[in-house]
Parts: C-alpha cells; sequence; structure tokens
C-alpha cells in the first residue's frame, strides 16, 4: 500500500505546502463542492470559485535521488526502444499528472532514471522544449 500524501500550489503566494504530518492536518471534503485543506498552518480552499490553490496527490514513487515524485512535477528520463539488435536511448521531459480516463498516474514508464527537474507551476518553460 502506497502512502497517502498532498502538497498544494497556493496561487497567490506562488509557493508550494506540504501537508503536515501532524493528526490535526487534515482534508476535508465540503457539501458544496469546496475541498478544504489545512496546510503548514494554512487553511487553502481548492476547486472553489476562487481557485486559490491547486492540490496534487505524491504518486507513491521518488526519483533516482530519492526524492518524492506529485503530480505536476517536472521529470526527466530516459526510454528505451529496441530497433533490430541494438538499444537506443530517447530523453523525455514530461509533467507527472493523473489520467482520468485510465485511472492511471503519467508518463506510464518502468524507468528507475527519472529525475524531478521542476514542476509546472514554478517551471512551465521546462516543457517548451
Amino acid at each position: 500500500m502506497r502512502t497517502i500524501k498532498f502538497r498544494i500550489w497556493d496561487k497567490f503566494h506562488k509557493r508550494i505546502y506540504y501537508l503536515a504530518s501532524s493528526p490535526m492536518s487534515q482534508i476535508h471534503l465540503q457539501v458544496n463542492n469546496e475541498h478544504w485543506g489545512l496546510f503548514d498552518g494554512i487553511k487553502f480552499i481548492c476547486g472553489s470559485s476562487d481557485n486559490s490553490g491547486i492540490l496534487m496527490q505524491f504518486t507513491g514513487l521518488t526519483d533516482k535521488n530519492g526524492k518524492e515524485i506529485y503530480e505536476g512535477d517536472i521529470v526527466n528520463f530516459l526510454v528505451e526502444t529496441f530497433t533490430g539488435n541494438s538499444v537506443e536511448y530517447d530523453e523525455r521531459i514530461e509533467e507527472v499528472y493523473y489520467d482520468v480516463e485510465l485511472s492511471i498516474m503519467q508518463p506510464l514508464v518502468m524507468s528507475n532514471e527519472f529525475k524531478i527537474i521542476g514542476n509546472i507551476h514554478e517551471n512551465p518553460e521546462l516543457l517548451n522544449n
């Protein structure tokens, strides 16, 4: 079973906050479809009309340096391509996201060489290559 963790991108302060590990930190789902959370002692609203924060879930994976990979992270990795009798390696840079239609985390690549190089909120330019 993987660990369930979250972080939030605070649009107002332009900063990422991680869900505090204390038992008092909880995420509450409200009846009016607003998601409330307490992150590092700061109250956020996600998915409401003001869109003050973006909630991102931990994938359960770490990169090659042991850093936890969350939705919204931008990762660099190699993809093996078999051509005839040889193997070629293509470098890729992609955003980590949850594919709702397939119910899986993307990119779906078996690689132990993932390296987090940024995230979509602070480094969107990394995907413009």
